[in-house]
């Protein structure tokens, strides 16, 4: 009897213990306390370490901004927008940049707002900071594409993401329809390696002119897109770098030369000559690009042919239509110039050039961010640094808002703006300490809360 009372005792306790502890310690059992949700000031998360800024910038940013709902670009109700309509008015070019490739939420961001423009504003271009020809070529065969391969055969790879699929998608969808959204591009950099149309395409062109040049044009491109996929890029400079850039040159001069008839061959295709002519130049300027240091020059050399390539879509290919350009923010500020020399010898942006010739027509958007995940055009991750005081971050994330724009065109000059004027600190690509003079730079401003790096494809 007395084993059994031991273990009907042993039995008690395991159970009690199974239970959460004796019935001694039951009401003392220690309890996990859950984390306080964090705490939201207007529709972010509060930053209890957020910088400052003068109350004057603070009290304006919050009146005067306006609030983007989503960066969702399968999100069609646009009532968020239509504050836009007012403040772009007529004008026909309207640039988008961005603080780093690396951004998913900027390309989410700037899909919807593309979306919102070709549908409800009248926009019809959109010109990537890609290879100009590769862009073209998939545009005339996106009917036959899905969006997915339409990406990955036009822009660079930095885009290629989940956040930009949908504007392809919906590209994909326009093709064929009374009024569809063209791609293009500026650049005069390869997007990808397909570019294996391009030797036929340059010598239809130059046929309609002169058959028996056009063979010789076939073979000159047919070299250089063949050594360049199997030689690399320094190899063939090595190779082919002079008789190359005498190559290409001919060929501008010719489609310059004959630029009448071939107008009058292709009077219901305007943009193709001059998709030829600037495929040409842009090899042209390659050349040269890839035969320096990796330098500002470099830089601004490419800068300066992207403008000439936007300058053509805009007054020649596509002449009355209203285009959107998709690029860095560097690529577009309407006033951004680099010193090439270090010696005070500058050379302009291709958004500077634009601005030069098209003021009254061109509003430029300048994209940025508060805090969050950003990308190297390598795809690594890097953490966005928190804000300085005074800053561009700081300033905006007094508007307690996932998504404040601010219209810099129309603001007036005041205690309130006076950091639009002034030479104000913020994180180029996230991480690299720099100013601008916003009001110079930009037409209006777009600061992201939060951001997340990309979901890349493949």
């Amino acid at each position: 009897m007395r084993h059994l009372r031991l273990a009907l005792l042993f039995l008690l306790v395991f159970l009690l213990q199974a239970c959460g502890g004796s019935a001694s310690s039951q009401g003392s059992a220690s309890t996990v306390t859950p984390e306080p949700p964090p705490k939201m000031v207007g529709e972010i998360v509060e930053d209890p370490r957020a910088a400052k800024v003068p109350d004057a910038w603070k009290n304006w940013i919050q009146a005067n901004h306006h609030a983007i709902r989503t960066s969702d670009p399968m999100d069609t109700d646009f009532s968020d927008l239509q504050f836009l309509k007012p403040i772009l008015g007529n004008r026909r070019i309207v640039q988008l940049g961005e603080s780093s490739h690396g951004v998913g939420t900027f390309d989410a961001m700037k899909a919807r707002l593309i979306r919102f423009l070709h549908q409800e504003m009248g926009f019809d271009v959109i010109a990537f900071e890609s290879c100009i020809y590769q862009c073209w070529d998939t545009n005339e065969r996106l009917g036959s594409l899905n969006g997915q391969t339409a990406m990955m055969n036009s822009i660079y790879g930095v885009w290629w993401t989940k956040e930009t699929l949908p504007l392809f998608d919906y590209l994909v969808s326009q093709a064929g329809t009374a009024r569809p959204l063209i791609l293009a591009g500026v650049d005069m950099k390869q997007s990808t390696g397909n570019f294996v149309r391009r030797p036929a395409f340059l010598r239809d062109v130059v046929a309609k002119v002169d058959p028996t040049y056009a063979v010789e044009v076939e073979a000159l491109d047919k070299q250089y897109t063949q050594a360049f996929q199997t030689m690399g890029y320094q190899s063939f400079l090595d190779a082919h770098k002079a008789e190359s850039k005498a190559g290409y040159t001919k060929l501008i001069n010719f489609l310059d030369a004959h630029r009448t008839e071939l107008d009058a061959a292709y009077a219901s295709r305007p943009d193709i000559p001059i998709v030829a002519r600037q495929a040409a130049w842009s090899i042209r300027m390659t050349l040269d690009y890839l035969d320096e240091k990796l330098s500002d020059d470099r830089m601004s050399g490419r800068d300066l042919t992207m403008a000439d390539n936007l300058e053509a879509l805009i007054t020649k290919a596509y002449p009355g239509k209203k285009v959107i350009i998709w690029a860095h923010n560097g690529h577009i500020a309407n006033r951004f110039s680099r010193d090439i020399s270090g010696m005070g010898l500058f050379v302009d942006s291709m958004g500077t050039v634009i601005a030069e010739r098209h003021r009254d027509d061109l509003y430029t958007i300048g994209l940025y961010m508060y805090r969050g995940t950003t990308c190297t055009n390598a795809k690594r991750p890097i953490a966005v640094k928190p804000p300085r005081p005074d800053s561009l971050e700081a300033l905006f994330y007094q508007a307690h808002r996932k998504f404040p724009f601010v219209d810099l065109l129309h603001a007036p000059v005041s205690d309130g703006t006076a950091w639009a004027d002034m030479d104000l600190p913020f994180w180029d690509w996230g991480t690299i300490e720099n100013t601008f003079r916003p009001r110079a730079q930009f037409d209006g401003l777009l600061v992201c809360d939060t951001v997340a790096m990309p979901t890349y494809i493949p």
